[in-house]
């Protein structure tokens, strides 16, 4: 049985905890009431999908190599376990990955400035001219 595999499941059980702990103290009104506006949005936007990453290779490293009972079935309490932060983390990833700079460049689209060679026709300005 090699120890090395048999820790990693551990560490990233308390890695998550530990992060967890720290992203629930940014939600008390003493806080985040402290904290800047990108700080308090780095912490909520970023820190939770990392946690929950780190929770779901936590859950699947002890799901594949599963230390706890003798027989490994696909469709076990770990795996369904595994089923909904692993479903979550694709559905951000294909929203803020794919669709969301899709939105912003459709929109930046829309809405900068067309030159067109037609309206850009270069009049001699005879205002001045005795």
């Amino acid at each position: 049985f090699n120890q090395h595999i048999f820790f990693l499941p551990i560490f990233f059980g308390l890695f998550t905890l530990i992060l967890l702990c720290i992203l629930s103290f940014v939600y008390f009104p003493w806080i985040s009431e402290r904290l800047l506006w990108r700080e308090y949005h780095l912490l909520t936007a970023y820190l939770g999908p990392f946690c929950l990453l780190i929770a779901f290779i936590h859950v699947y490293i002890s799901w594949k190599y599963d230390y706890y009972s003798h027989h490994q079935y696909l469709f076990n309490l770990k795996f369904f376990s595994m089923f909904l932060p692993l479903i979550v983390l694709v559905l951000s990833f294909i929203i803020y990955g794919i669709i969301h700079p899709i939105i912003k460049l459709i929109q930046w689209n829309r809405t900068r400035p067309r030159k067109n060679k037609t309206s850009t026709i270069i009049t001699k300005d005879t205002s001045l001219l005795p």
